[in-house]
């Protein structure tokens, strides 16, 4: 199944200036590693938006588990373990752009996401 990019999306594709991206420190993560980016890209500048150009990709309903599995514990610990690096490394890769208070900033809207996802994912699993 394919859908538009509107609801969650890898945001770093695109056209970038690279001397935005180069002083952004680029580090793995294994849960939306472009959160980091996207918000230390943000506090150098604006971003544009082009009307009419779109991006697909393909969505999975159940990304996380196989259709009809329950989570096991050692899924769940692995889960939030990247789901606590995505805060942190987001709060560090802002902070390391755009100074410590950002970087906090950073961490408190990451969270919120985190929080959203969570959410939406248990209401599917009920």
């Amino acid at each position: 199944m394919s859908k538009a990019a509107a609801e969650q999306c890898f945001h770093i594709y695109g056209l970038w200036r690279t001397e935005v991206l180069r002083p952004i420190p680029m580090r793995t993560i294994p849960w939306w590693p472009d959160t980091p980016i996207m918000i230390a890209a943000a506090t150098k500048g604006t971003f544009v938006h082009v009307p009419g150009v779109t991006f697909f990709y393909r969505f999975n309903p159940q990304p996380f588990f196989a259709a009809g599995t329950k989570p096991t514990m050692r899924s769940i610990v692995t889960g939030t373990a990247g789901l606590v690096k995505l805060i942190v490394q987001s709060a560090d890769t802002v902070g390391t752009v755009a100074g410590p208070w950002r970087g906090a900033l950073a961490a408190w809207f990451t969270t919120l996401k985190v929080g959203r996802q969570i959410i939406d994912f248990a209401i599917r699993r009920i």
